[in-house]
């Protein structure tokens, strides 16, 4: 009897000790958003257009512990405003943060994914790669947030990237002009919590797509692909002054995972294939228009796991219930 109970003992003290030991061993909260617009083109027909002005820029930030006040870097060129102007042969714009005192950096035109681990760490990359008008060719724009945090603390990384450009139209008919925007996009989201005892936590991946067209003579145009193709202008937040029509949208890309609540691993992914985008605006009148394309991506965990000490006294506090029905069933 005495050999059997202490053998439970033992057991227990052993179990109460790996329970203490697990507190920070596996307690990790990672977020994930990365998102990439390739072969992004212009189409202007029916008018002469003559470009204004242009500006680009990126921004990436990344904070880790607070231990550094938005640790970021933005970049800028263009002719809006006073930029520096892109490099014709070579306008790539490139930002990368890394929070202080993570154990994983990112280097400039890295946009792979680090992926959960036993790490912690914030970063972000925000770059357009290539740009129409500036090169002649289909404009390539790439951002990714990424953050893990094992144990105790709270990191958040952020992108940025906007391409803004102002163009005048001047018609050889009476017509108006016909606009089209195409694009590929392939967007990405993660949240995963690998934790059995943390005391709260929290993993938000997010991103957002957005393209406005402004002019001077009234016309408002702004499109947010949301993934559900409609023909008429029911699928734009704002149509004046054009007739929009949507002819693609293959994926919704403004939107938000997350895993709040009570401690329970999980995984959410959102990882669709790459997908084509198009809007076709037909009826503008001539004047002074500027187009925006703004793309970001976030990712934010925060995490509180019990300190191994008081792990300990709840093993200690186990053990003496147990102990203590023992004598009361013997009694």
């Amino acid at each position: 009897m005495k050999s059997t109970m202490k053998k439970s003992i033992l057991t227990l003290a052993t179990a109460a000790a790996l329970f203490g030991l697990s507190g920070q061993a596996s307690a990790s909260v990672h977020g994930a958003s990365a998102a990439n617009l390739t072969d992004l083109a212009i189409l202007i027909n029916g008018a002469n257009v003559s470009i204004d002005e242009y500006n680009f820029t990126t921004t990436a930030t990344a904070n880790l512990n607070n231990e550094a006040t938005d640790q970021g870097e933005t970049n800028t060129c263009g002719t809006i405003g006073g930029a520096p102007p892109c490099p014709v042969t070579s306008p790539v714009l490139q930002s990368v943060a890394n929070g202080t005192g993570g154990t994983k950096d990112r280097a400039y035109q890295d946009f792979s994914l680090f992926g959960p681990g036993t790490d912690n760490y914030a970063n972000s990359g925000a770059a357009i790669n290539t740009a129409q008008l500036v090169q002649g060719i289909p404009t390539d724009i790439s951002a990714i947030s990424e953050a893990e945090i094992q144990g105790d603390g709270v990191a958040n990384a952020n992108t940025n990237v906007n391409s803004e450009t102002q163009f005048s139209l001047t018609f050889n008919v009476q017509e108006g002009a016909t606009f089209v925007l195409l694009f590929n996009a392939d967007p990405f989201l993660q949240v995963d919590v690998d934790t059995d005892n943390a005391l709260a936590f929290s993993s938000t991946a997010s991103m957002s797509a957005t393209f406005l067209l402004t002019s001077n003579n009234g016309t408002q145009v702004e499109w947010d692909p949301d993934g559900q193709t409609g023909a008429g202008d029911r699928e734009f937040d704002e149509c004046t002054g054009v007739t929009c029509v949507e002819n693609f949208d293959a994926n919704d890309l403004t939107l938000t995972r997350t895993l709040p609540g009570s401690p329970n691993p999980n995984t959410v992914t959102y990882d669709p294939a790459s997908g084509f985008y198009q809007i076709t605006l037909t009826g503008l009148a001539a004047g002074s228009y500027t187009t925006t394309l703004t793309q970001t991506t976030f990712a934010r965990v925060e995490q509180a796991v019990p300190e191994p000490g008081v792990l300990a006294l709840m093993g200690i506090g186990l053990l003496g219930g147990v102990l203590g029905g023992r004598r009361r069933k013997k009694s």
